[in-house]
């Protein structure tokens, strides 16, 4: 049974990711991908439609441990596809793991959307409307004690663990779910050269499967392998997993639950931007189709999103968990050794805990989950041409007791874009400690990019890795293709494709 703990511990703890920073949305041209950063951005892009069948983003990043970028390489590209080898102590690992003498805590996460369909339409010059269907996976550890990886992966034999250490505040979350999500964006006020726009999204919440701990304080002191003392011990556990509780771990024909939908919810995303105009941009042109829109034109916009405010309240098969204990108890790992299923397993822990009483530490059959709700600054700044410089600023906020969360980002990423064409060179500083430099290119509608390019070049030390990719049918403002062959279409005007309409 111990190596199946050491093993559940350590795929919790083996990722890093950050919610919604996906590659591709910064640019004008990025029509309902912006919906990822800010929907008030949607009634400011350049496409007036577009439609995606086909957007992923994975992101996935560490600060334990690291493979060598030309061991990478190597695997990637040989012919053996030869797995990377380390030598730590006198045990040969597929990783090597960075120097634990800083003694830091770990943040540790891991995340996947899924767009299976989105779109976005103009109603008019004034407002915009966009459905999407997302998948998204998620999970993290904040502030986990720089041991706890060390023993997942090596257990408890080293004497170097052998001491006293106390843990505050550590946060372990993954859930993952669907959301159908409706968005509409307006344009609230424009004068002269000032423009206000804002923009809601709303999601209705699927949830198939959360887990989430909270370790408020644990004391602990590893006298040997075999034997812990636990002084105290503070946390909240809660879950709803696709298992039978009561199944044993080595019957794969049962252990799974055949119920899809554990919980259900809602969130919704909210943004406001404003746009800086120059006076020789100001176009004063209203009520005409969509395709004849011009593009807006600005020198700088500002905005700020609170994205993913919302909740999942996860009921069937679902297990909340309390332990609060002040005292001495020893820890004796061969006491785990017969355990053969996960309601066995909290069982024994609650009579550890609770003087022989195993059900003490259920305190609810329900809980809720939030989801890595952020609070997003944008600005960007035209300038000159086709040339811009954004700078994004994430800030993660955690609302509820039981929550996936994001990471602390700043980016700042100068571009080029056109109608055809988008290249940027994204600069990140993820936790305000972890410096990486990316790139992303846009080819009329196929866009892929990466925040961490030394990942894919082999370069120091690769904690992880990060794609985003999207396929994107896009119709650009000021071009109504089909017009050309209309006889109210005038050559005057043929540089930008605009129609003169009979009033």
């Amino acid at each position: 049974m111990q190596k199946y703990i050491y093993l559940s511990l350590f795929l919790l703890l083996s990722h890093i990711s950050f919610s919604q920073s996906l590659i591709g949305t910064q640019s004008n041209y990025s029509g309902s991908n912006s919906l990822f950063m800010n929907p008030a951005l949607m009634s400011t892009s350049h496409i007036y439609t577009d439609f995606s069948i086909a957007n992923f983003g994975i992101v996935v990043y560490n600060d334990y441990a690291y493979i060598k970028g030309n061991d990478l390489r190597k695997f990637l590209f040989s012919e053996d596809h030869a797995a990377p080898t380390y030598l730590i102590g006198d045990r040969i690992f597929n990783f090597a793991i960075h120097d634990k003498l800083s003694y830091k805590p770990k943040n540790i996460y891991e995340s996947l959307d899924l767009n299976l369909l989105r779109f976005m339409f103009y109603v008019d010059d004034k407002q915009s409307v966009g459905f999407s269907l997302n998948g998204r996976v998620y999970t993290n550890a904040i502030n986990v004690p720089w041991e706890i990886p060390e023993i997942c992966t090596f257990g408890t034999e080293d004497s170097d663990y052998h001491n006293h250490y106390s843990s505050f505040d550590s946060r372990i979350a993954t859930m993952e779910w669907m959301e159908v999500a409706m968005s509409y964006s307006r344009r609230l006020f424009e004068r002269y050269v000032h423009r206000f726009d804002a923009g809601v999204t709303i999601k209705y919440l699927m949830g198939y499967s959360a887990a989430a701990g909270n370790i408020n304080n644990l004391d602990y002191e590893i006298f040997n392998d075999t034997n812990i003392m636990v002084n105290t011990f503070n946390a909240d556990l809660a879950y709803s997993l696709p298992i039978n509780y009561n199944t044993s771990f080595t019957d794969n024909n049962s252990i799974f639950n055949e119920s899809l939908t554990r919980g259900n919810g809602v969130a919704l995303d909210l943004g406001f931007t404003y746009t800086h105009r120059s006076a020789s941009l100001v176009n004063k042109k209203r009520h005409i189709a969509p395709c004849m829109l011009e593009k807006l034109e600005y020198k700088w916009r500002v905005g700020v999103s609170l994205m993913d405010l919302g909740f999942i309240n996860f009921k069937k098969n679902a297990v909340d968990n309390c332990f609060d204990f002040n005292g001495e108890v020893r820890f004796i790992k061969s006491d785990y050794d017969n355990v053969e299923s996960f309601d066995q397993l909290l069982k024994l822990m609650s009579a550890t805990y609770y003087e022989g009483d195993s059900v003490a530490s259920m305190v609810g059959d329900n809980f809720k989950m939030g989801l890595p709700t952020t609070l997003r600054l944008q600005f960007d700044y035209n300038i000159r041409d086709n040339f811009y410089v954004n700078t994004t600023f994430i800030q993660p906020l955690r609302l509820l007791k039981y929550s996936v969360e994001a990471s602390q980002q700043i980016l700042v990423e100068p571009r080029y874009e056109s109608v055809y064409f988008d290249f940027g060179l994204p600069l990140t500083l993820r936790d305000y400690r972890h410096f990486c430099i990316g790139a992303t290119a846009r080819f009329g509608f196929i866009t892929i990019g990466t925040q961490n390019l030394a990942t894919y070049l082999g370069f120091g030390k690769v904690n992880g890795m990060d794609l985003f990719v999207s396929l994107k049918f896009n119709f650009i403002k000021g071009s109504c293709v089909e017009d050309r062959f209309d006889a109210c279409w005038s050559s005057d005007f043929g540089n930008k494709s605009i129609r003169k309409r009979r009033w």
